[in-house]
């Protein structure tokens, strides 16, 4: 079966009118305890129930066409009905790209949910990610699980075996940068580096709000040294890859000038993000959101898209007497998913 191609985009990402990428975080759930995570650092108050397969099958038709659909949390394999949303998304969106990032502490659970996602959307390249953000003992403790190393080298295995059955299927490994393997960034790229069956490495830095705040002290230039490090073995042909973070070194910089400010990183021009419960965050303004069991909603014409959007709209053609704020040049560009 012919896969979807993504040059039916190519207007889309030249005029950023809807969004083309929407981060799905599927559930709040999570058999990690992970203290860097904002998803565990956000009050439980304002998380509110999952969106079922039901409401997301009412709400997806609303989003259009997708180059890329990703799912985060949470940890998205504990939602047994993934194979059953991707599905919905498959018929009413038709990603180029899933994406399931996962921490990869159930090998089997793992398997399962990228041979589901597969199955469930026949035409679209299944990319699973895993965790893995230092040797043995750090990534342990910095995911709160003991044994997590071993398990997500478990899963590797498995998915390596799908992988050489399904060419649809894609596998990389996240690292996410912390204040505690900043120091030895190149240590973890090095292990990936060794590991078969990987085909990409990307790299994310921690955000939002976190448990352990004192992770998030990350030194600006050793993000910066880190991420360009990883491109850099990329172009040498000694790394698979650095994915979103890999594809330009204004958008290395762009992170790197967020992370050293206060800045807000104004995230997201042609992507969007879904909460567990349906909402959607703008960085703009929240006040014209309408609830996702809404029937009034649509989350393609939400203020948080482009296109709805008035500050961003505005943002986009500025004259003489509506200057860009730095923070807004800054993060015009960059994705925080």
């Amino acid at each position: 079966m012919m896969r979807h191609s993504p040059l039916r985009h190519a207007g889309a990402l030249l005029w950023k009118r809807r969004p083309l990428h929407l981060t799905f975080f599927v559930t709040r759930r999570c058999d990690a305890r992970c203290d860097f995570c904002f998803s565990r650092g956000r009050a439980a108050a304002t998380a509110g129930p999952e969106l079922s397969s039901a409401e997301i099958a009412r709400l997806a038709p609303s989003v259009g066409p997708l180059l890329w659909l990703s799912y985060s949390g949470g940890e998205p394999t504990l939602r047994e009905d993934l194979p059953e949303i991707t599905g919905i998304f498959a018929r009413h969106c038709r990603p180029v790209i899933v994406l399931l990032s996962t921490n990869g502490l159930e090998p089997r659970r793992t398997a399962a949910a990228a041979a589901g996602l597969l199955a469930a959307a026949p035409r679209s390249t299944i990319v699973v990610k895993l965790s893995l953000d230092g040797p043995p003992e750090l990534h342990d403790r910095l995911r709160g699980v003991p044994g997590a190393h071993g398990r997500v080298l478990e899963s590797l295995g498995l998915l390596r075996d799908l992988a050489a059955r399904e060419p649809r299927l894609e596998v990389g490994i996240n690292t996410v940068l912390s204040a505690a393997n900043q120091e030895i960034a190149g240590e973890v790229f090095a292990e990936v580096s060794r590991l078969d069956g990987v085909n990409t490495h990307t790299l994310s830095l921690v955000r939002g709000t976190i448990p352990d705040p004192a992770l998030g002290a990350v030194d600006p230039a050793r993000y910066l040294a880190a991420a360009e490090g990883l491109a850099r073995a990329l172009r040498e042909g000694s790394s698979r890859g650095t994915g979103s973070l890999g594809r330009g070194s204004r958008r290395r910089r762009t992170c790197s000038s967020v992370a050293s400010s206060p800045k807000r990183c104004d995230a997201g021009g042609a992507s969007s993000p879904a909460m567990p419960g349906g909402s959607t965050s703008c960085s703009t303004s929240a006040a014209n959101c309408i609830p996702a069991r809404s029937s009034r909603c649509d989350w393609a014409t939400c203020a948080t898209t482009l296109s709805t959007c008035g500050p961003r709209r505005a943002r986009r053609r500025p004259g003489p007497s509506s200057p860009r704020s730095n923070a807004a040049s800054a993060g015009a560009r960059t994705s925080a998913t």
